[in-house]
């Protein structure tokens, strides 16, 4: 049968998203699935995810889960129930697919660009967008994962602003091959969230902060709308689609959104 687990660890922690590209670089077959630390899979989980993918022919298929809060059941709000399809307008808001639910072919996983490991968190937002341009996702309509949540260390509790990290992964999302409708959509839910972000800072008297979120949505909407396919993700410090939009301020260390990706180093 071969051996069932093997461990490959980093010198040093690298984050979330260089430990899954690492996990998924030495695996040696054809389709891939992951497990959170703070979530559980159901004995049929696999299975079910298999039977789904097979069934639809999809490229990757998700189940649905049961959630939990410090260990009482509770219910998912209707937005977040997992879609099927296409399931890209719907992911720009928030991410709609749970990494330990999720299969899907390495091939796919290759070809989007892997987990960007700039992210310390939303690494999983960011690859589900990339993946939802190219692919319909499956969906198996049954709960094969149990998920605690309300953990001290998970991080959506570690970090504070997760729009920041979402935001940059929209702005790296404009360097792809997108249709004009998707462009507009990605570049809207980008100035939204930094809205709220601005908001925030000026509310709290975070001057610096507001005036960085300020550069990012005027850089957007300056930005060259031709630039788009040629990104480099795994070597580019800044996303290609702003370069040419006035964005030498970006390098500056007070940036709030760069300087936290910084920070997570």
């Amino acid at each position: 049968a071969g051996t069932l687990i093997e461990v490959h660890e980093h010198e040093r922690n690298r984050g979330v998203a260089a430990a899954r590209n690492t996990g998924i670089s030495v695996c040696n077959h054809e389709l891939v699935a992951l497990l959170d630390s703070d979530d559980v899979w159901l004995p049929n989980h696999l299975e079910t995810l298999w039977e789904a993918m097979s069934a639809s022919n999809a490229k990757v298929v998700q189940s649905r889960e049961r959630w939990f809060r410090k260990g009482r059941r509770v219910n998912p709000k209707q937005y977040h129930l997992p879609p099927q399809g296409d399931i890209f307008e719907p992911s720009l808001a928030r991410c709609l697919v749970s990494s330990s639910a999720v299969l899907f072919e390495k091939a796919l996983f290759e070809a989007v660009g892997r987990y960007d490991p700039r992210l310390p968190a939303c690494e999983d937002y960011d690859l589900w967008l990339r993946m939802a341009l190219v692919a319909d996702f499956g969906l198996a309509d049954q709960e094969t994962i149990e998920k605690d949540g309300g953990r001290s260390d998970q991080l959506s509790l570690r970090y504070w602003g997760m729009d920041r990290f979402r935001v940059f992964a929209l702005v790296k999302l404009l360097d792809e091959a997108l249709t004009d409708g998707q462009a507009e959509l990605v570049e809207e839910t980008a100035l939204g969230k930094l809205e709220v972000l601005h908001a925030g800072a000026a509310k709290r008297g975070k001057v610096e902060d507001a005036e960085g979120y300020a550069r990012w949505v005027d850089a957007i909407r300056r930005r060259d709308r031709t630039a788009r396919g040629c990104s480099d993700r795994q070597t580019m410090s800044l996303p290609g689609a702003l370069e040419n939009a006035g964005f030498d301020w970006v390098r500056r260390a007070d940036d709030p959104i760069l300087s936290a990706l910084r920070e997570a180093e």
